[in-house]
């Protein structure tokens, strides 16, 4: 039992996948499941810790979500073949995946 009062086995999974294929070619799809109704900021960063993109930035309800990448940065401009990384931030925790995008 943690300082909560809950079993580590008895908490609420929140999930974070990649549909569409690592690497990543054009637009990618990341699907994420929510326990409860809360805040959500999904971003994509760079390997220097930059937000190049924020995909989801607010209120969402529980249940199953998508967002898609299309490789660009929130100006629009295509970015270079490289690592990145979606951060899903929602229920107090981060869980963040690694990308390879290739062009």
């Amino acid at each position: 039992v943690d300082i909560t009062g809950v079993e580590e086995g008895d908490r609420p999974s929140l999930s974070l996948s990649l549909l569409g294929g690592n690497p990543v070619r054009g637009n990618s799809a990341l699907n994420f499941s929510l326990t409860r109704t809360g805040t959500v900021h999904l971003h994509i960063i760079d390997v220097t810790g930059h937000v190049v993109r924020t995909l989801v930035d607010g209120s969402m309800s529980a249940g199953p979500h998508a967002a898609s990448w299309n490789g660009r940065d929130s100006q629009g401009r295509s970015l270079p073949s490289g690592i990145y990384f979606a951060r899903l931030d929602a229920e107090g925790r981060s869980l963040v995946r690694r990308m390879l995008m290739m062009r």
